[in-house]
């Protein structure tokens, strides 16, 4: 089988190394989302949530067994247990590359439509190609929507936002909104700031937006808590690599710190990717047990849809299990709302 296709990436985060103390340094819900989930309030018996977020925003891509995002959400779900609600996952994508550049004379009245209405002085990524490309885009991101992947928002154009006040924060999810309506692509319900860039001034505004829930902060083994403003804050766990040091579990963040450790270790090529591989599933296999025998705090898998064969085995694995629910980040939180007393546990 080929492997699949890598989705289109958006700019990677800062490398992030979690010390031994814990801190982290540098180097509504739509009916058809809900689901019947199972459990009886105690951690044995309690669903244990693995929740799938991509930062991407996929582009045209043929709905066969070995291709990008479909290919992911058939595979999550070809060892479900009979009778359990289909496995799914949330794509956070950002609209700036579902926008023309500005100023284009060529352009029509329908693309002026779709030009870019943010200053680009962070210029991340790019602008869409032409009119038929964002198109395309839309319409994939619209049937992966149907088939019950959850659509949050990685805000416009993927800027550096840490010193963002209230009022640009407030731009980017308007402007975000309005290429989504433009396109017929759904709500977002809730957010990853890119490069998890977060600050006050953002949650102020997320909340004025609407948005449910927040997926952007790392964070350690417990029961995502409520913010000042009423918003889920899910994170994205750490894991123990090898050296004793805690990493952000987020794919290309730790591909970059296991690459070396194979290369000093003597391992090139093939051999230095089937490590990283084995050491990806590890790590991450490790903390899904050490939350699965707890609390069942949700387990996170983040990344930019990089589907290697370390990541594609564990979540091959964790959503085979049949107390286990891959869920969207709105399904989880429509749970929380039900069980607050869940919170920080």
């Amino acid at each position: 089988m080929r492997r699949p296709r890598p989705a289109v990436l958006l700019a990677l985060p800062m490398l992030l190394v979690i010390s031994a103390t814990g801190q982290l340094v540098s180097g509504d819900t739509p009916p058809a989302m809900r689901s019947a989930l199972v459990g009886d309030g105690t951690p044995a018996g309690r669903t244990q949530f693995v929740l799938l977020g991509f930062d991407a925003t996929p582009g045209p891509e043929p709905r066969v067994e070995d291709s990008g995002f479909h290919y992911i959400f058939e595979s999550i779900n070809r060892h479900r247990a009979a009778g359990r609600p289909p496995n799914s996952f949330t794509l956070f994508i950002s609209t700036g590359l579902l926008q023309l550049q500005p100023g284009r004379r060529r352009h029509t009245e329908e693309e002026r439509a779709f030009e870019g209405g943010l200053p680009r002085n962070q210029p991340v990524i790019g602008y869409a190609r032409n009119l038929s490309a964002l198109q395309a885009r839309a319409a994939n991101i619209r049937e992966l929507s149907a088939r019950g992947v959850e659509i949050g928002s990685h805000a416009v154009r993927h800027a550096h936002g840490l010193h963002f006040d209230e009022a640009t924060w407030r731009a980017e999810l308007a402007d975000h909104q309005r290429i989504s309506d433009l396109l017929s692509l759904p709500r977002p319900l809730g957010f990853r700031a890119p490069f998890l860039e977060y600050n006050e001034a953002m949650y102020t505004a997320l909340a004025a937006h609407g948005t449910r829930y927040d997926a952007s902060r790392p964070g350690m083994r417990t029961w995502p808590t409520r913010h000042a403003s009423g918003i889920w804050l899910f994170s994205i766990p750490s894991v123990v690599v090898p050296g004793g040091r805690r990493a952000l579990f987020f794919d290309d963040n730790l591909r970059e710190l296991l690459l070396p450790l194979a290369h000093a270790s003597g391992k090139t090529g093939r051999d230095a990717e089937r490590h990283i591989d084995d050491e990806y599933y590890e790590a991450g296999m490790a903390e899904f047990q050490e939350r699965y025998r707890g609390e069942r705090a949700p387990f996170l898998i983040s990344g930019h849809g990089n589907f290697r064969g370390g990541i594609l085995r564990l979540m091959r694995h964790v959503c085979g299990l049949p107390d286990v629910r891959c869920a969207t980040f709105s399904e989880a939180a429509a749970y929380l709302d039900a069980h607050p007393e869940l919170a920080g546990r």
